[in-house]
């Protein structure tokens, strides 16, 4: 069977879908709360730790659906390279990239911008000027 390029698409989407489903109804059947999003919910897409685990979780699926591009990679890299990395090393890398995002949360990046302005001291009611 060959593993085009739409068929991944569709396993991913199908997959994410069931994540999604599958805390929907945690969420309703046993925490019975509703699900909010956090303020800042569009600052997630900028994150590093976002990236590494989408790029973890593409690489991951992709060596799950189609092992054989792991194969093809393999034979494509310099042998200098392959001897630097050793074969179950780099099947782990996909899950590094995923371990790896929990300890960049705590980084502060400074390029991200809150979407609310910092909140300012309450003034003194009884101050006159």
């Amino acid at each position: 069977m060959k593993i085009t390029p739409l068929t991944l698409l569709a396993t991913l989407a199908v997959v994410a879908l069931a994540a999604f489903l599958a805390v929907f109804l945690f969420t309703q059947v046993f925490a019975k709360q509703r699900i909010q999003l956090v303020e800042d919910w569009k600052l997630e897409v900028k994150k590093w730790s976002s990236w590494l685990v989408l790029i973890g979780v593409i690489l991951e699926g992709t060596f799950e659906v189609a092992p054989d591009v792991l194969v093809h990679v393999w034979v494509m890299m310099p042998d200098d390279m392959k001897a630097m990395l050793p074969v179950p090393v780099a099947r782990c890398f996909p899950i590094a990239l995923i371990a790896l995002s929990l300890p960049v949360k705590i980084i502060k990046q400074t390029r991200l911008r809150l979407s609310q302005p910092p909140q300012q001291e309450p003034q003194n009611a009884d101050h006159h000027a």
